[in-house]
């Protein structure tokens, strides 16, 4: 056994062991306690701020809204009177909370925009007194500056103070009714009213607070710029509605509820414990009973404010009724249970909140494809208190498939539930919208893929590649992964010369957005080979804003080498054919001046055939002269004798006279008719051998020239008649058509009528406007249709070797179009032979000597 002092100093020592041990403990346990303490004081305070700024926000939305509505009642009336304002007050507050009364008025601006006076008003006296000009007020005059561009809004005034130092403010809302007056209604805000409710120091949180409204400066309306004394932090919100800014700084006193400071004494008993020996044990276990005591204090305390925050809670779900798409409450337990579903959902789902509320409702409205994805999904929100985003597919009570747009956000609550908190938003439309671009977007796509020989690229003004086709990396002979993001300077494929210039063409075009026409550009490929592209240019914008420039073009390198080829071609051939032509052209010359020589020997054969016929006829009167007179001269020295012999008688005398007369009859009619023949060949002939120009009656030159060609007849059957009446007059060439009429004549004559035929040729002639329309036809063989379009041809004939030159026909085209400027067509005569119908204009035209390659028309 031991002994007491050795026992005591055991004791001692396991006292010491066990006070260090303890000690070490203690100062572990007050450490971890400290941080906990202060990690819980910063989360509470900020619930309990975040609500304080809610219901902050809902006291001014309350007056909005009663504002709205107030001017709701009376959007649609004429004027509004004095009852009806009262009875839109009864009704507001009626379906409102009846415990909070509004200060509200009607106030209308005058024309000039000088005054605005409450015209009624639930106040009789004060900032809003009835017929009180709120225009003197500095601050409330603002309205009429910024209410009415702001139509369909709420607008507030400048913040003022009254004479206990109170912040104030006017909140007007437009009442829009056309052909009216500007007419608002209006409400006062005394903030003070809302932060002795919600903010007072002794509960530990100081709000300092600044509004700005729109066009104004900033003001404090509650507390100042500086932090309350004792703050242990701050926490701060701050915003815009309806175009007024503001701010909100919660100081967290030291005063706090949650501060804890129970637990803050424990961390320093548990320190101060570990030095002390077991004889304190029994203060530190009352100490540690006064804790608890005051944790239950301060569980009553959570208490009431969970109240306060359930009270809170139904304004917010008054709000979220209003909130697009459809806001939702999950416990994020494995089932993921709905607690509560926005009113909005009746109109997205077909079905009612109610009906919604359970474990696998909602997922059953999930399209099959899409279950297991959401489903992992969930998975990922165990464990976390982030934010989710994720979309799916549902279909309504209708069968209607809808695109939800889901998001979320995980909290813990005070009992350690997660809860989920988030919004489905319809996105149908974006989704069909997104559907559309992609399928423009793969088309575009397949096109620049498969244009066959057509590159197309895009650079951007730095001339980095962001894309190109097939065609354009065969020809520059990179892939696209390979020349992506580089510059085709880096590349080779142009100069650094035509580099630079390309860089300033393109800062040009992206600063017009305008394209640029069609050219040519020189570049180089992978290979260092030269081709040419015939390209077009033009600036688009990408999906991130960035401007690119787009490529399209041809390879026509090939092409211009063939241009190359083709104009050295061409300058050889174009000096073969100058060569060829100049010697077409002395070929053409001497056998022009052959035809000439040909025509004009066909015209001398032609005068000199009439001058034989003329000849013939002039052997008829002139030997019928010739015998007369020899006949008279006998009878003459006849009668000479009988008077030297004085055997005169009367009766010889009178048969001597009778015969005279006889004779000088005979001789005076021959030498008339050999006048008459010898004048019209002089004028026949003076016409063929000249071109001159007069003018001329047709009927006359006609009858002359057919009185010298009848030797050409005489001793046939044939008849030639003449059907042209009198006064035709003409100012041509008498000379080429009286050729021209001897030429058919001849042709008829010795081409178309049989030795033994009744030939009969018809000349007829009328006047058609400013032309005169001759016909020439027979009754001849014809000519054969094989053959109209050669007749017409120089030296061909069916008679060769017979006496015809094949220039007949010829002339005669060319002096109808050459000479007189008419026209000239062949068709076949009624009844057998063929027709000539030449159109001549009454006044030729003066002649050139031109000759044509067109043949006249040939008619059936």
């Amino acid at each position: 056994m031991l002994r007491r002092p050795h026992r005591h100093l055991l004791l001692r020592m396991a006292a010491v062991v066990i006070a260090a041990i303890a000690i070490a403990l203690c100062l572990h346990t007050a450490n971890h306690i400290a941080r906990t303490a202060d990690e819980n004081l910063r989360k509470l305070a900020q619930q309990d701020t975040a609500r304080i700024a809610q219901n902050l926000t809902d006291w001014l939305d309350l007056r909005r809204q009663t504002l709205r509505g107030l001017a709701a009642l009376f959007a649609g009336s004429s004027e509004v009177a004095e009852d009806e304002f009262a009875h839109g007050i009864e009704i507001l507050r009626q379906r409102g909370d009846s415990r909070i009364v509004l200060p509200l008025a009607y106030a209308r601006v005058s024309a000039d925009g000088t005054s605005l006076a409450i015209i009624y008003s639930t106040e009789t006296d004060g900032l809003l007194a009835r017929g009180r000009d709120l225009a003197i007020d500095p601050q409330a005059a603002t309205l009429i500056r910024t209410a009415f561009p702001a139509a369909g809004h709420t607008v507030t005034s400048p913040v003022a103070h009254d004479r206990s130092g109170n912040a104030y403010t006017f909140m007007a809302f437009p009442l829009e009714r056309p052909g009216q007056a500007r007419e608002l209604m209006l409400t006062v805000v005394r903030y003070q009213d809302v932060f002795s409710l919600i903010s007072q120091p002794a509960q530990g949180i100081a709000l300092r607070s600044w509004i700005r409204p729109r066009g104004g400066e900033p003001a404090y309306i509650n507390g100042s710029a500086e932090v309350s004394p004792g703050t242990l932090f701050t926490i701060t919100f701050g915003g815009e509605r309806n175009g007024t800014y503001y701010q909100q700084a919660y100081d967290i006193l030291g005063n706090y509820p949650g501060r804890q400071a129970s637990t803050e004494n424990l961390a320093l008993a548990v320190r101060l414990g570990g030095t002390l020996t077991i004889l304190i044990v029994l203060g530190l276990v009352l100490k540690m009973l006064d804790l608890y005591r005051q944790s239950l204090q301060r569980a009553a305390s959570l208490q009431q404010t969970h109240a306060k925050l359930q009270e809170s809670e139904l304004h917010y779900r008054t709000l979220i009724d209003q909130v697009p798409g459809v806001v939702f409450r999950a416990v994020a337990a494995p089932e993921r249970r709905k607690v509560y579903f926005s009113p909005a959902v009746t109109a997205l789902t077909g079905y009612e909140p109610d009906e919604l509320l359970g474990a696998q409702n909602i997922r059953d409205l999930i399209v099959p494809e899409d279950r297991e994805r959401v489903r992992r999904a969930l998975d990922l929100e165990h464990g976390t208190t982030t934010d989710h985003e994720i979309e799916y597919r549902i279909r309504d009570r209708a069968g209607l498939e809808h695109w939800i747009s889901e998001r979320n956000h995980v909290s813990i609550d005070a009992q350690g539930q997660r809860i989920i908190d988030g919004v489905m938003i319809d996105i149908s439309a974006q989704k069909t919208v997104e559907s559309s671009l992609r399928s423009k977007v793969n088309l575009l796509r397949g096109i620049l893929d498969n244009a066959p020989e057509v590159m197309i690229h895009g650079v951007t003004l730095k001339g980095e590649f962001r894309f190109l086709n097939p065609a354009s990396a065969q020809i520059l002979g990179w892939v696209e992964d390979e020349v992506r993001n580089r510059s085709f300077q880096t590349l080779g494929i142009v100069s650094e010369l035509d580099a630079a210039k390309a860089l300033a063409l393109f800062r040009a075009m992206a600063s017009t957005m305008q394209p640029l026409p069609a050219g040519e550009w020189q570049i180089r490929n992978r290979d260092g080979a030269e081709r040419v592209l015939l390209a077009s240019l033009f600036p688009i914008h990408d999906e991130s804003g960035e401007t690119l420039i787009i490529t399209i073009g041809l390879d026509i390198t090939e092409r211009k080498r063939a241009e190359v080829e083709l104009l050295a071609a061409r300058d050889q051939l174009e000096q073969q054919v100058q060569q060829r032509t100049a010697a077409l052209e002395r070929s053409h010359q001497e056998l022009k001046q052959a035809m000439s020589q040909l025509v004009q020997s066909e015209k001398l054969a032609s005068l000199g055939s009439l001058v034989a016929g003329i000849a013939h006829e002039l052997n008829t009167p002139l030997g019928n002269s010739v015998t007369v007179a020899s006949t008279l001269r006998q009878k003459v020295e006849e009668f000479r004798q009988m008077l030297d012999d004085n055997q005169l008688r009367r009766s010889e005398l009178e048969q001597f006279l009778q015969s005279c007369e006889e004779a000088t009859g005979l001789i005076e009619k021959s030498s008339q008719r050999a006048g008459r023949l010898i004048n019209n060949f002089k004028q026949v002939a003076v016409d063929t051998t000249s071109e001159r120009r007069r003018e001329f009656e047709l009927g006359q030159v006609v009858a002359e020239l057919v009185s010298t060609l009848r030797p050409l007849y005489k001793h046939t059957a044939h008849r030639i008649e003449i059907d042209i009446p009198p006064g035709l007059y003409m100012m041509s060439y008498p000379g080429p058509l009286e050729q021209i009429i001897t030429n058919l004549v001849t042709n008829s004559l010795r081409h178309g009528f049989s030795g033994d035929s009744d030939g009969v040729i018809h000349i007829s002639a009328r006047q058609q406007d400013s032309h005169i329309v001759l016909e020439y036809r027979d009754n001849g063989s014809g000519i054969p249709d094989a053959l109209k379009r050669r007749v017409f041809d120089p030296f061909f004939t069916t008679k060769l070797g017979q006496g015809g030159s094949g220039l007949g026909l010829y002339i005669v085209f060319n002096l109808v179009q050459g000479v007189l400027g008419g026209a000239l067509a062949l068709a076949d005569a009624e009844g057998g032979g063929c027709r000539f119908t030449l159109t001549l204009p009454l006044q030729a035209p003066l002649y050139q000597d031109t000759s044509s390659d067109e043949h006249p028309v040939a008619q059936g």
